[in-house]
């Protein structure tokens, strides 16, 4: 946990004009994956207040998930169905509610943020962060 946040900290301090595209999306995501992932305090106004941008990793990551068949080693393939499995509950959270289920929310960050870091290649990660930056449209 501890070295999550060095992480986090380091890319803050990087000066915002020497970041490229992919780090600053990657840096926009990891943020979004440790603030709802339970490293800062979340309540329901913040994940109301974010909703729009959390149902647009959700999409990316669901599409993502859905179309990858590059699973090289077991513990990719593994991710890839516990992925699969948080989404079609996110889902059925959605249909049943219209809003994402906080927990379930969580569970799913931490699927896919150990899929980010730990399962994927870095040229696939520099990939999937310049894909974040088409697809979300995140500003500044």
């Amino acid at each position: 946990m501890d070295e999550d946040v060095e992480e986090y900290e380091l890319v803050l301090t990087k000066p915002e004009d020497e970041l490229t595209d992919a780090e600053r999306n990657y840096w926009y995501l990891r943020r979004a994956l440790l603030e709802t992932a339970g490293e800062y305090d979340l309540d329901e106004e913040w994940f109301t207040d974010h909703n729009e941008y959390i149902m647009k990793i959700y999409n990316y990551f669901r599409n993502d998930f859905q179309n990858s068949n590059e699973a090289e080693t077991p513990e990719e393939q593994q991710m890839l169905v516990e992925g699969q499995k948080s989404l079609n509950m996110l889902a059925k959270s959605i249909e049943r509610t219209g809003m994402f289920d906080i927990a379930v929310y969580r569970d799913f960050c931490l699927i896919v943020e150990h899929f980010v870091e730990k399962q994927i290649k870095p040229e696939r990660r520099d990939m999937l962060a310049e894909m974040l930056e088409k697809s979300l449209s995140i500003k500044d």
